[in-house]
């Protein structure tokens, strides 16, 4: 008998992705741990390197008892690197959710409360981890919304009650920190003089970039929890473009919901601008409007349009190398190979160890080594680059003097370990690079750059026509040329050709 057929729809269901109902199917474990006498520095790193939504506090390491939670807004409460403020002084109430409760029921509370996650507990009470927005976001993306387009949810820039605020990016920072900070939004739409969105500013903006300190005032209450802090003794100047989130992803009304969740399920980033055909900010969709949109469909007194998909077509990107040819006619500078290549380029045997090729690069102060044999011949190429990139790879740690030797690498070790093995130096032979791009020296500056982006490096070696090499280009020597000969150069002239195909941050990875 022959074996029944299983049609492609079948077999996509059968592998399907379950969709998540439960608490316990979104579970998430922060990768650190911190007790109330975790200082808000050792707080603001962490939330650097894994930035979390929210954080439960325990009462000791060794304990799995939640005394209460902090959110990434608690890290801008530090006065200074050098405060030894402790987490257990800012402490908020935390949520506490069973796993056996429905997503939705979650989604309610968190909405109610603008929190932006809860400690999840098993039915004797015991922790289990937690619940973030982000992955509640991550949950929905494989439902079915009941508003399709952002038209039916999103927030216009005159409504005044939201959890997005508008801010022109010429302000101080000091004028919104205070919200900010507070938790009382979300984020700002940063926007220029022609009401154009040049970004987005949101809690993370201020972590990453550790410029909170000046200025910064005394904030609000975080989630409802009364805090104090002092004022900084100097007035906060930084205007908000320097710390904002550029070329953030906008959104217009008929674009799909679901790609909006993707974006902020995606970025961690819970606001998005909203803008109308000329680009002009009419407002912002939040993380609370997309689950609005999930659970209860349009808002009052609001419709649905038909969304507009971006549209999905192949584009075959052409090599770098077929931009080169599309283009022989463009020598912007009017300079060749030869009237900017190095020839002057310090040479090092491949013999010499490690510790004579630093000493020659800080010697020299050049950028770039040639390497040769026993006979003179060019054997490849050391960059700076390179030459850190070696030492990292090989996990060397340190210069160490030892029996007269003039320098030994010392090995990496784990902490608590005593280091013993020691190894001799590398050679420039270990270092240098034997495969690189090469260029003719008639070819043009222009050319010489496409073949830099195309091979990866900062430096591309002039031949002759036998192959013998006669000098270097590097970066320094482009900037330098443009620098002299292309002030009067478009962008148009220089960019690649226009059959490169684009993305934005809301294209699909199909």
């Amino acid at each position: 008998m022959s074996q029944p057929q299983i049609t492609r729809k079948e077999v996509e269901k059968l592998v399907e992705k379950p969709v998540p109902q439960y608490v316990r199917d979104v579970v998430e474990h922060p990768p650190f741990r911190v007790t109330p006498n975790t200082t808000l520095e050792t707080l603001a790193a962490y939330l650097r390197k894994f930035p979390v939504d929210v954080v439960p506090v325990f009462k000791s390491v060794f304990s799995e008892e939640v005394a209460g939670v902090v959110y990434p807004h608690t890290a801008l409460l530090l006065k200074s690197k050098k405060s030894d403020d402790k987490v257990g002084e800012f402490v908020n109430p935390p949520i506490f959710v069973k796993e056996s409760w429905k997503i939705e029921n979650v989604l309610e509370i968190l909405t109610s409360e603008a929190k932006w996650g809860a400690v999840v507990v098993d039915e004797e009470g015991k922790y289990v981890g937690v619940v973030t927005l982000r992955g509640l976001l991550s949950a929905l993306l494989l439902r079915e919304p009941k508003a399709k387009s952002v038209a039916a949810v999103y927030t216009p820039t005159e409504e005044k009650k939201s959890r997005a605020g508008f801010v022109k990016a010429i302000e101080k920072v000091s004028r919104i920190f205070k919200k900010l900070a507070g938790g009382e939004v979300d984020g700002y739409v940063v926007l220029n003089r022609e009401r154009g969105v040049a970004g987005i500013l949101t809690v993370w903006d201020l972590v990453k970039s550790r410029r909170w300190y000046k200025g910064a005032g005394k904030p609000r209450a975080i989630f409802g929890t009364r805090v104090t802090r002092g004022e900084s003794k100097s007035v906060g100047v930084a205007r908000v473009w320097r710390l904002m989130f550029r070329g953030a992803a906008v959104a217009t009304p008929d674009t799909p919901i679901e790609e909006v969740a993707r974006f902020m399920a995606t970025t961690g980033l819970y606001i998005a601008p909203v803008v109308n055909r000329e680009g002009k900010a009419i407002g912002v969709v939040t993380a609370w409007d997309v689950i609005h949109a999930y659970l209860y469909g349009p808002k009052e007194g609001r419709e649905d349009v038909e969304v507009k998909r971006v549209a999905e077509v192949q584009v075959a990107k052409p090599h770098v190398e077929e931009a080169i040819r599309l283009r022989p006619s463009k020598h912007v500078t009017g300079l060749r190979a030869r009237d900017v290549m190095l020839t002057d380029v310090p040479v090092v045997n491949l013999r010499v160890p490690l510790s004579r090729i630093r000493k020659v690069f800080l010697r020299t102060g050049a950028s770039i080594l040639a390497v040769v044999d026993d006979e003179g011949k060019v054997a490849g190429f050391i960059t700076r680059r390179d030459f850190l990139t070696y030492i990292a790879e090989k996990s060397l740690g340190y210069w160490k003097r030892q029996r007269g030797k003039m320098l030994i690498l010392k090995e990496q070790v784990m902490p608590g370990e005593r280091a013993k093995l020691l190894v001799e130096e590398g050679t420039a032979g270990d270092v240098m690079k034997t495969e690189y791009p090469t260029a003719p020296p008639d070819a043009t500056v222009e050319e010489i750059a496409y073949k830099m982006l195309a091979a990866g490096t900062d430096y591309v070696v002039i031949v002759d026509e036998k192959g013998a090499s006669m000098g270097v280009v590097t970066k320094n020597e482009l900037l330098k040329a443009f620098k002299e000969r292309g002030r009067d150069v478009k962008v148009g002239e220089l960019m690649t050709p226009a059959e490169v195909a684009t993305a934005d941050l809301f294209h699909s990875l199909h």
